[in-house]
């Protein structure tokens, strides 16, 4: 089993080096740290798996709630009053909650079934997007299974990143500029224009107003109320074809690395899919074009075919309409001559 990577936020020494001694020796990597301030600096360096909180101030991790990511479990061990407090800061995802007092037992068992879960999700998700992949990858797909892939990459995406809006936009060919082809939020008149002035970056770019960098960027996402926007663009032979968007407003700002790479995997694949129907589209068009030059070819030859068997057909009868008015002379002339 791969090692799940577990950020443990205790402030009992005591306590916190004994259950990180017992996850090492279940082969979990963990990270124990005794404040909040060390907590955010390790979500902002790694990403986790799971977070363990087990705080004597339950209300204190409200802060680092706020920079994980969704898909990330949490694991809180917090009295009975804490509870109903802590489980509306927690939000959404796979949430778990343990009453002291806890046994090294009970808390090593808890930890594998809260790993379980997120796994499970995990791989739920991850299945759904290959169906939704295999789906599409037989050709030829038509334009009905291609608007149904992009409604399934959006429905995913949306579902595993925490945002306000997610758009899936693609190269219009005729226009020669990006459109949006499936859409999860309400969307704002100029957010799409936004999404492609960062597209031309060719780059995954994760912008929020507390940044100094993309000045300009950050100026066009503050007139059209975006609080932070994660796009990835969809890219072939170095060319931009789509982009994946992620908005948030409302002064959400975080997005977390594990959203970057979910992100950039769901594009790097939707790339693939969208390059393969176009070479299959352009293959099918050429099929359809030497079938007609054939066809073509093939009147042209029995045409030529006919008209020299009509030519060749005039020949001969002129000439035996030539012959027959030759022994007509031959024998008149025969004729003249036994009469003298």
């Amino acid at each position: 089993m791969k090692s799940s990577r577990i950020l443990m936020v205790e402030t009992n020494e005591r306590r916190r080096l004994s259950r990180i001694d017992s996850l090492l020796r279940d082969g979990y990597s963990v990270t124990g740290v005794a404040t909040v301030e060390e907590a955010i600096q390790a979500v902002r360096e790694e990403t986790f798996e799971l977070l363990i909180i087990g705080m004597e101030q339950p209300l204190v991790p409200d802060r680092i709630l706020a920079r994980i990511s969704p898909d990330t479990g949490i694991l809180m061990i917090a009295d009975a009053d804490s509870i109903c407090s802590l489980t509306d800061a927690a939000g959404t995802g796979i949430r778990s909650f343990l009453v002291p007092p806890v046994s090294q037992q009970r808390f090593r068992e808890k930890v594998i079934h809260v790993i379980n879960d997120i796994r499970q999700v995990k791989n739920s998700i991850r299945h759904e997007f290959l169906s939704a992949m295999e789906h599409v990858s037989h050709l030829p797909a038509t334009e009905v299974e291609i608007s149904c892939f992009f409604k399934k990459i959006v429905d995913i995406s949306a579902a595993s990143i925490d945002a306000d809006y997610v758009s899936l936009m693609v190269k219009d060919d005729t226009a020669g500029a990006l459109v949006s082809r499936s859409s999860s939020g309400d969307e704002q008149s100029n957010w799409e224009e936004v999404c492609r002035k960062i597209a031309v970056t060719r780059k995954p770019v994760l912008i929020h107003q507390a940044m100094r960098n993309h000045s300009q960027l950050r100026r066009h996402m503050s007139a059209a109320g975006i609080s932070a926007i994660l796009s990835v663009p969809l890219v072939v032979r170095g060319e931009v074809i789509g982009a994946l968007n992620h908005i948030r407003v409302n002064g959400r700002t975080h997005f977390a690395a594990s959203d970057i790479n979910f992100a950039t995997s769901l594009c790097q694949l939707s790339s693939i899919v969208l390059e393969n129907t176009r070479l299959y589209d352009i293959t099918r068009q050429q099929y359809i074009h030497s079938q007609r030059l054939l066809q073509e070819i093939s009147t042209a030859q029995e045409n030529e075919r006919r008209r020299m068997a009509v030519e060749i057909h005039d020949g001969v009868a002129q000439w035996m309409v030539g012959a027959s008015y030759g022994i007509k002379a031959c024998s008149s002339l025969a004729a003249n001559m036994k009469l003298d």
